[in-house]
């Protein structure tokens, strides 16, 4: 069956009230059903299939902000674009369950995981890599937390800090370590250096003489 010039095709239901109808406009191919249709429902197959690398998208009601997926060959891919956050409510199950032989939910890059917007949040960033006598910072998630600061060399450069505005408290530290207080860097040779340069920023200054790799977890209790 072919429609050689612009219009549709129209399946309607048992007393010619209900339709779905399919066209194609000079970019999209369109179905749709009429204002009477609430839900389109595939049944009696196996799987729904989005094919050849194409991405699967889903758009609020002006067809401006959309969530899209995809599969690039390797990972499966979910992106949000024009959105805020996204959103996986809790009614109806009571866990999300990673399968498969690593279980692990990885944050990549200078993001957080709130377990609720006013219990708790928790931030890691891995990617702090300095050689002796560098510098590099971590944007801390809140004005009141404790910082886990942990190094490849885990005997001497580790420490747990609590951190107010820009005041840190040393908790526990490792044999190299010298924490700045009042806001400052203690500078010190010989030492990983930890101190709050401004507001909610940790600063890290490597003096060991060799490069380390710092981790970084801030915890919140708001």
């Amino acid at each position: 069956m072919e429609f050689r010039s612009a219009g549709q095709l129209r399946l309607y239901d048992n007393d010619n009230s209900d339709y779905v109808e399919i066209l194609q406009s000079t970019t999209d191919s369109v179905m749709r059903p009429n204002s009477s249709s609430n839900t389109m429902k595939f049944t009696g197959w196996n799987a729904f299939q989005v094919q050849d690398g194409a991405k699967f998208r889903v758009y609020n009601s002006a067809d401006t902000d959309y969530m899209e997926m995809d599969h690039d060959g390797t990972d499966f891919n979910i992106n949000g674009v024009n959105t805020t956050e996204f959103d996986i409510a809790t009614e109806g199950f009571n866990r999300i369950n990673l399968g498969g032989s690593t279980n692990a939910m990885r944050l990549s890059g200078d993001r957080s995981m709130n377990w609720h917007s006013t219990e708790a949040t928790v931030k890691g960033h891995t990617s702090l890599s300095l050689g002796d006598d560098s510098t590099d910072t971590f944007n801390v998630v809140t004005t009141d937390n404790f910082i886990i600061v942990l190094s490849n060399n885990a005997d001497s450069d580790y420490a747990l800090l609590a951190q107010d505005s820009t005041a840190l408290v040393n908790i526990a530290s490792g044999s190299r370590v010298a924490v700045g207080t009042s806001g400052s860097n203690p500078n010190t040779d010989t030492k990983s250096n930890y101190w709050m340069s401004s507001t909610n920023i940790l600063s890290i200054k490597n003096r060991t003489g060799g490069t380390l790799h710092y981790t970084v977890y801030s915890f919140s209790v708001i």
